[in-house]
């Protein structure tokens, strides 16, 4: 900046100088010929050499000062102009610079509010696919709980039918066991009845039998006796 104001200044110098240079030929040029007709009328009896030399003098006198005051007017001016063009630019720049900060953070801003929303988003996404895998392992689990459940109560069914159809064939054992027993227990005492009645049968004949076979004897013991009286 400090370089591009001092090429600015010199610039305007140069323009300045020329500018005065010229302007102050003209000046010195109008004041030379006002001095020497002023003069002209108060020396009329000078020498026209001495004339024109003062004449001469005056003028570079008046013109040098006149050339100083415009050139400082004009370098004043030119300077201003300089300063006001720098101060614009640098306002510009400053100004562009400003623009492009408040850009930036309005980008940034945006950018972070952006990722912030994209960050969310993926979050949600996240916290959905947690819940879905969540869910689908309770089901899962429920499921599994369920089936089990399940075949316990077939388990328990199928134990009872079968613990009911093994008592009913013991129960049927048993009973063709009892009724077994009872049978063997009832044909021994009817077998002992039956056993008893031909003993008794026996018995009832075998007396017959020694009745008559004593009956004979006696009779026959009679008889001889019966016979032995009748000789």
């Amino acid at each position: 900046m400090n370089k591009l104001l001092a090429v600015l200044l010199a610039t305007v110098f140069v323009s300045a100088t020329s500018f005065a240079a010229d302007t102050t030929a003209s000046t010195a040029s109008t004041v030379k010929a006002v001095k020497v007709e002023k003069h002209a009328k108060k020396a009329k009896v000078a020498p026209a050499s001495a004339a024109s030399t003062v004449q001469k003098a005056q003028a570079k006198k008046v013109a040098a000062s006149a050339a100083s005051t415009v050139q400082k007017a004009q370098a004043k001016k030119v300077a201003a102009s300089a300063a006001s063009t720098v101060q614009k630019a640098q306002a510009k720049k400053a100004a562009a610079s400003a623009a492009s900060t408040v850009q930036k953070a309005q980008a940034k801003k945006v950018a972070a509010s952006a990722a912030s929303t994209v960050q969310k988003a993926q979050a949600k996404k996240v916290a959905a696919s947690a819940a879905s895998t969540v869910q689908k392992a309770q089901a899962k689990k429920a499921a599994a709980s369920a089936a089990s459940t399940v075949q316990k109560a077939q388990a328990k069914k199928v134990a009872a039918s079968a613990a009911s159809t093994v008592q009913k064939a013991q129960a049927k054992k048993a009973a063709a066991s009892a009724a077994s027993t009872v049978q063997k227990a009832q044909a021994k005492k009817v077998a002992a009845s039956a056993a008893s009645t031909v003993q008794k049968a026996q018995a009832k004949k075998a007396a017959a039998s020694a009745a008559s076979t004593v009956q004979k004897a006696q009779a026959k013991k009679v008889a001889a006796s019966a016979a032995s009286a009748a000789k």
